[in-house]
């Protein structure tokens, strides 16, 4: 794959699915059998965010979806009007968490080669948010639905790490009476960004 970058600024690295999108049983079945761009539920506001965002940082996608959903996940980001990013697929079907880990920091490793400055990373798992402090960027994690299985797999992943939500990363959830939380992610990464990267200590 060859990779479009200004390379004179910030990457913000980006999970797909639970992060960007939502997909229910069919629309994850359509994923991999037929052609389709109808293979998920864009969450509210991220359209907005990702063009707004995308004047400021190179937007790079990483992904465990296995490399046979790549023509549906450029379907999918097409239909919804998105900046067209380059994402990395998984060679297999990864369901390990520790898979998935060393997959995207290896994705991560190479966007670094091509000459990307990943600062910021954005998910939604436990995995994601490992992945993205070894790999020394700062975490931004989205909760779609606090209180959930993988909201409390997420906070004891941070436990199990050592680390500090609202210092070593930071937690944006969607509580549906504050602006949606890609509004708010949106507000923090362009001042972050105007300010020149992650907080001190952090990113690549």
């Amino acid at each position: 794959m060859t990779f479009p970058s200004k390379k004179d600024r910030p990457a913000l690295v980006l999970d797909l699915d639970g992060t960007l999108l939502d997909r229910d049983f069919r629309e994850s079945l359509r994923l991999y059998l037929v052609p389709s761009p109808r293979t998920g539920r864009i969450f509210p506001h991220v359209r907005e965010a990702l063009w707004n965002l995308s004047e400021k940082a190179d937007l790079l996608g990483v992904t465990a979806r296995c490399f046979l959903a790549r023509g549906n996940t450029r379907r999918w980001q097409e239909a919804q009007g998105l900046p067209l990013f380059p994402v990395l697929h998984a060679p297999v079907f990864l369901v390990r968490e520790r898979a998935r880990i060393f997959f995207k920091r290896r994705c991560i490793r190479r966007f670094r080669a091509a000459g990307y400055r990943p600062a910021f990373g954005v998910g939604d798992r436990g995995s994601d948010l490992e992945c993205y402090w070894r790999e020394g960027i700062f975490p931004l994690m989205v909760v779609p639905r606090p209180g959930g299985s993988r909201h409390k797999a997420l906070e004891q992943r941070a436990r199990r790490l050592g680390l500090r939500q609202g210092e070593d990363f930071l937690l944006f959830t969607e509580d549906g009476e504050a602006p949606p939380l890609w509004k708010r992610l949106e507000a923090w990464l362009e001042e972050a960004l105007e300010e020149g990267g992650p907080p001190a200590g952090r990113g690549g």
